[in-house]
């Protein structure tokens, strides 16, 4: 059985910030998926791209300097 897509992506600019954000979630060691699914509930925006992107740098930081990060 193959996969089916479940949402439109319209654009490569939409196509590349989805992949984008799987990546630094999955660098992060966040649950993929529901990073994604969040992104896409948003509508592919800008604005929650960078929230997302803060937020696993944050955790990024983290676990590489502990909690005074």
């Amino acid at each position: 059985m193959s996969a089916v897509a479940l949402f439109p992506i319209r654009t490569r600019s939409e196509k590349y910030l989805l992949e984008s954000v799987r990546m630094v979630a999955r660098r992060a060691g966040l649950d993929v998926q529901s990073v994604e699914r969040e992104f896409i509930a948003s509508g592919f925006s800008r604005p929650k791209h960078n929230e997302i992107s803060e937020r696993c740098r944050r955790k990024r930081m983290a676990m590489a300097y502990g909690d005074e990060a």
